[in-house]
């Protein structure tokens, strides 16, 4: 098992003047902190470059690679290279706002302790001002090292709060993990079957199979996730882990995120629902969860799952979940393809069924989208409210 890895935090909250940002940073446990005021550029600006990210990721379908990604109109940008400038541009714009002075001297300092110690630095950010929490921090550049933070196993980013604390342990095995998956009729249609395949492939290769349940829910609604998750499987005290293979948005007008599922099936003399499918808004996820107390990851490989809207704090469904205390949630920040989507959960669990911490298993996928050339390396999100990263305490070798 590796040695923990070192974290250091960073704490944005809005400056005492307009357009401006106060910068906090340091590790747990340790008085030196250091601090920054930084006037923030136009939110124009963040506009513009939003812009081209979006016609590189968005607008055009997701499983297309670097070298074939559309170029807007006007732009400088050369066809064959338009989308890794767009997410250079990007993510050299942010590491440049918050690695400001005295914050990247004390992040270069304990890199180097992290590297001296042959352990990971990870990068915890607690973005607490309104207006920049929908920026795409896992795009985070580093110019002059030309290398990007997330995609690293050395520097794994992880997005948490100024109040994380650690109130949970590993689980013993079993890993019990659940499944929902909708129908949501009218939605697109999934590959579902080959997630489902790759995860149990994922949990055989590392796992005896006494140490793992896998289960699905069939139908997708409220009523029988909450029903499954009070039923924990034989040898286990509760679900661990809940995987969620479907759709999701975010609502502009409820400013809110949600999951699609399938409707509730009502009793007699209750009017059914008049849609094939139904929105599950981050609260009641939330209280569905609580029916499971040993749930610790919620795996969200949905569309948006982490969008949030420009000014509005903690309105994401991963977001909710995290500010209501849920320890550990993977969310997509952006529309992600069916095909990366199914390379990123199979490479994650391999990863957790090895051993690894989350922050690891999760930068371990990334990597793997952006060794197939693919820009949605940048989609997936963490969030944890916990230091501790592992998932359950000791592996049984198959």
């Amino acid at each position: 098992m590796p040695l923990d890895d070192r974290i250091f935090e960073i704490r944005v909250t809005s400056g005492s003047e307009p357009g401006s940002c106060h910068i906090s940073a340091g590790c747990p446990g340790e008085t030196e902190r250091s601090h920054e005021d930084v006037k923030l550029p136009p939110f124009s600006d963040w506009n513009t470059k939003l812009l081209k990210l979006q016609e590189a990721l968005l607008l055009e379908p997701l499983n297309r690679t670097f070298e074939q990604m559309p170029v807007a109109k006007g732009s400088k940008f050369t066809k064959d290279r338009a989308s890794p400038l767009v997410l250079e541009e990007i993510g050299q714009s942010l590491f440049d706002l918050i690695f400001v002075r005295n914050i990247f001297a004390g992040f270069a300092k304990n890199f180097e302790k992290a590297n001296r110690d042959h352990i990971n630095l990870r990068i915890r950010l607690a973005i607490e001002a309104a207006e920049l929490s929908a920026l795409p921090w896992e795009t985070l550049y580093n110019a002059s090292e030309r290398r990007y933070l997330a995609p690293s196993p050395k520097t794994p980013i992880v997005r948490g709060s100024s109040d994380d604390a650690d109130f949970w342990s590993p689980a013993e095995l079993p890993l019990s993990i659940l499944g929902l998956v909708p129908e949501a009729r009218g939605f697109g249609s999934l590959n579902v079957e080959a997630e489902k395949a790759n995860i149990r492939n994922a949990l055989e290769s590392a796992l005896d199979p006494k140490d793992f349940n896998l289960g699905w829910i069939n139908p997708g609604n409220a009523s029988e996730l909450v029903d499954r998750l009070d039923e924990p499987p034989p040898g286990s005290s509760s679900w661990h882990v809940l995987h969620f293979i479907g759709h999701g948005g975010y609502d502009d007008e409820m400013e809110a995120g949600y999951i699609v599922v399938d409707p509730d099936i009502r009793p007699s003399g209750v009017p059914a629902s008049s849609g094939s499918a139904e929105k599950l808004y981050a609260d009641d996820l939330r209280s569905a969860l609580d029916t499971a107390n040993g749930l610790r990851l919620v795996i969200l490989n949905s569309c948006k799952g982490a969008a949030t809207s420009p000014g509005t704090l903690f309105s994401s469904t991963a977001e909710r979940l995290i500010l209501q205390g849920f320890p550990a949630v993977v969310a997509m920040q952006f529309e992600i393809s069916d095909e990366a989507a199914i390379a990123f959960s199979a490479e994650l669990y391999k990863q957790l069924a090895r051993g690894s911490q989350i922050p690891d298993a999760v930068t371990r996928a990334r990597m793997t989208l952006k060794r197939m050339q693919s820009p949605e390396w940048i989609t997936p999100v963490l969030y944890m409210r916990t230091r501790e990263g592992r998932l359950f305490r000791e592996i049984s070798a198959a």
